[in-house]
């Protein structure tokens, strides 16, 4: 806790080497709030009616700066916004079933920076009002912020309340003392139902209300920036013991905003008597905020006599409060005297003070808001866009004031916006497309609602003639998938830096929604490999560019893909014997016919095929055991795509169970005039009647039915049944 109480020394400033009575002060009493809640102060009082129990909203201390703060941003809190479930009012909540309607996140501004004049500033602890987390409320905030939470008209959980915090220790204050002041820093947003109030008591009971410099006794309607307030008190209140208090009003109705009452630096002081003349500060204006390189008026009054010539000089002190090296100064004989603040004086909090030359007097300091919005800087993205083309406008800035600003952009410096946007921060952007080819300048305006101040930026746009690309040739038009083409284009206008030029395959419906990347370059023809995953069809081909994007005429390219073959056989291994059935099947095949051609793999001669469509199936017969690799040729006669699909097939030797299977066989009659009938054959054995001398005669495939062998001359034959043996046939005449 930092108290200064001087109640019988002087601070009085005297210029080096020169003598005369100056100025002189004393400080009765000082607080800063930066060590917590100060021994000699009591918050959430009864004090004027105020409330000590419904305390959904409370005096307290400490440093929260909301989303503005270094240490800890909050910018939200969690809100009931039915009002109506805290605990103390669990009957309203099951009556009026509003617990489901959940808490909702409510939005809390970010608080301002402190000026320089405040001890610890920018950041430093300050007394303010706080949505209270402790209270019984459904939707508490985790902790304290510079919010709170506006009361409501009709249930009895928020009713509408004041909170009182005061000094409740008194300063005494000497019976000599005269012009006594009290001032402070606050801030405070609210309206016309939500406002603050300074008090001042002798006794600590009744209190007096007090009125602001600014002509008002509410203490509202200042959210942007800290308020440096200094308020004459009665001369009655010398000789007595004095006490300082602050309300904050929160009733039901409209007009109410974030935040609601912050203060801090309160001090107490009084002119003392003296012989040689003084200089006061009477009048600058209400909010002390001043734009860079624009001018403010310096009223004060004197006392006393000043000799011949004498002049008097406004001083502007540096970032620090220094006035070693003024920033600024203006000489005049008498008040007012305007001070004009240089372009080149950063956004900050500064003193202004005036002096005089004789005799050489200085006054008290008043604060004063600089605002600098000379540091804009604006881009255009890309600088040198073609008709036609998207470009975005950024404005930026260094050493600008806290809040928010209104922008507008004039895109060819015409007078009148084309862009506007209110509310926002920096940097922010706009996106504009200019049709026409010539040179442009681009203005940003850039307004500080808090201050009124205003700044400016342009950049100067050079928008060229729209650059065309067009599609001149895909070579083949046709092409087998895993094939090459090429494809030329021809390229005309400026392209930006780095660009390329990408080809596209459209799917089979002709969209690009998600076209297939052919390939890429920075010039004319490129060459791509058509995928093998494609399906056979019709496709479009188009090239883009990247910067800046223009897209092509289309052209037709033809795919044949007979690459997605597939085979198999049945059964696979296989005895001896034993037909064995190989098919082909593919997807994503050309329309039409297509020549297949199958080998066996067992030095059998090929058999050959035309189709209008898979699958196909051929059977072979391997009559000996053995590991063959039977493969189907596949070709698209228009296109002369070729494909091939292999199969490893087994061969096993005939088993033991096959063996046994030729018991069971029948022929009869046996010997037959003419034909026989042979029964018992397994299905897919092939039957063969050959002379002794090899030559086949007959043959037919078992479907697991009593075969009929046709009628032969007479003679001596064999039956051969599968791989596994045969019979022997004898013929009569």
């Amino acid at each position: 806790m930092r108290v200064l109480l001087y109640l019988c020394s002087m601070r009085i400033h005297i210029l080096p080497l020169l003598f005369g009575a100056i100025e002189a002060q004393t400080i009765f009493y000082q607080q800063d709030f930066n060590s917590g809640v100060p021994s000699d102060w009591s918050l959430n009082t009864s004090d004027l009616g105020s409330t000590t129990t419904l305390l959904y909203n409370r005096w307290v201390v400490g440093a929260d700066y909301n989303g503005n703060d270094v240490d800890n941003p909050i910018s939200s809190v969690p809100a009931d916004p039915s009002y109506c479930c805290p605990t103390n009012c669990s009957g309203y909540c099951a009556i009026l079933s509003c617990a489901a309607y959940g808490c909702i996140s409510a939005s809390i501004p970010p608080i301002p920076d402190q000026p320089a004049a405040i001890t610890g500033a920018p950041q430093s602890a300050f007394l303010h009002v706080s949505y209270n987390p402790a209270y019984d409320n459904a939707c508490p905030p985790a902790t304290t912020t510079f919010s709170y939470l506006a009361p409501t008209q009709y249930f009895p959980c928020y009713p509408p309340t004041n909170i009182f915090a005061k000094m409740s220790q008194p300063v005494a204050i000497p019976a000599s003392a005269t012009n006594v002041k009290l001032s402070f820093f606050w801030l405070a947003g609210g309206g016309t139902n939500a406002y603050g109030e300074v008090y001042y008591s002798t006794n600590g009971t009744t209190w007096t209300q007090l009125t602001s410099r600014n002509g008002s006794q509410q203490l509202r309607n200042n959210a942007n920036s800290w308020y440096a307030d200094t308020i004459p008190l009665p001369a009655s209140v010398a000789g007595q013991n004095l006490y300082i208090g602050f309300r904050f009003v929160n009733q039901v109705g409209s007009g109410h905003a974030d935040p609601p009452l912050g203060v801090d630096e309160i001090r107490i002081f009084a002119d003392v008597p003296m012989s040689g003349p003084t200089i006061d500060i009477t009048s600058i204006p209400p909010v002390p905020t001043v734009c860079a390189g624009n001018s403010v008026s310096i009223a004060f009054s004197t006392t006393g006599s000043f000799g011949a010539g004498n002049q008097f000089t406004v001083q502007l002190s540096d970032a620090t409060g220094s006035f070693a090296a003024p920033l600024a100064t203006a000489t005049g004989a008498s008040s007012p005297i305007s001070l004009t603040i240089p372009t080149t004086v950063a956004t900050g909090s500064y003193k202004i003070r005036v002096i005089s030359s004789n005799p050489a007097v200085v006054s008290d300091t008043v604060d004063v808001n600089v605002v600098n919005l000379s540091n804009l800087t604006c881009s255009a993205n890309p600088p040198n866009p073609t008709a036609g083309q998207a470009v975005t406008f950024t404005l930026n800035g260094t050493g600008l004031p806290t809040g928010t600003f209104n922008i507008s952009l004039d895109i060819d410096n015409n007078g009148t916006p084309d862009y506007t946007q209110n509310g926002v921060s920096l940097p922010y952007s706009f996106t504009h497309t200019y049709t026409a080819t010539g040179t442009y300048t681009a203005v940003f305006t850039l307004v500080h609602p808090a201050s009124g101040c205003t700044g400016s930026c342009q950049i100067t746009v050079n928008v060229g003639a729209a650059p065309t690309l067009t599609l001149t040739s895909v070579q083949p038009s046709g092409v087998c998938a895993g094939g090459t083409i090429s494809i030329q284009f021809s390229a005309s206008g400026s392209f930006g830096a780095g660009n390329t030029f990408t080809a596209q395959l459209s799917d089979l419906s002709g969209s690009f929604a998600n076209p297939t990347i052919l390939g890429s370059g920075t010039s004319s023809p490129i060459s791509a490999v058509i995928p093998v995953t494609l399906n056979s069809g019709t496709y479009q081909v188009r090239v883009v560019s990247s910067n800046p994007v223009v897209i092509s005429n289309t052209q037709t390219l033809t795919i044949t893909n007979i690459q997605s073959l597939r085979c198999n056989a049945t059964p696979n291994p296989a005895s001896a014997g034993q037909a064995v059935q190989i098919q082909l099947t593919g997807t994503g095949l050309p329309s039409g016919t297509l020549h297949v051609t199958f080998n066996p793999g067992d030095g059998s001669s090929p058999q050959s095929r035309s189709v209008s469509s898979l699958p196909v199936t051929f059977t072979h017969t391997y009559a000996n055991p053995g590991n063959y690799n039977a493969t189907f040729t596949v070709s698209e006669p228009v296109s002369q795509c070729v494909g091939s699909c292999s199969v490893p097939v087994q061969v096993q030797a005939p088993s033991s169970l096959s063996q046994a299977a030729l018991m069971h066989i029948r022929l009869y009659p046996n010997p037959s005039r003419g034909g026989a009938f042979l029964e018992g054959v397994p299905v897919g054995w092939e039957v063969r009647v050959v002379t002794p001398l090899g030559q086949v005669l007959y043959r037919e495939r078992s479907e697991g039915r009593t075969l009929h062998l046709p009628s032969l001359p007479q003679g001596f034959y064999l039956v051969e049944v599968g791989a596994v043996g045969s019979l022997r046939w004898v013929v009569l005449e």
